[in-house]
């Protein structure tokens, strides 16, 4: 991964990831360790 970048507003935050490899299951592993940390995804 080669950047990540975030945007707070009081209820709503995105994320934005650049340099991701293209693989099956990239998604899942990324937004699975953000949902363990406790980010509602």
């Amino acid at each position: 991964m080669t950047s990540l970048r975030f945007r707070a507003e009081t209820d709503i935050t995105k994320v934005t990831l650049g340099g991701v490899p293209d693989r099956p299951g990239i998604a899942a592993e990324l937004f699975g360790r953000l949902g363990s940390e406790g980010f509602s995804i």
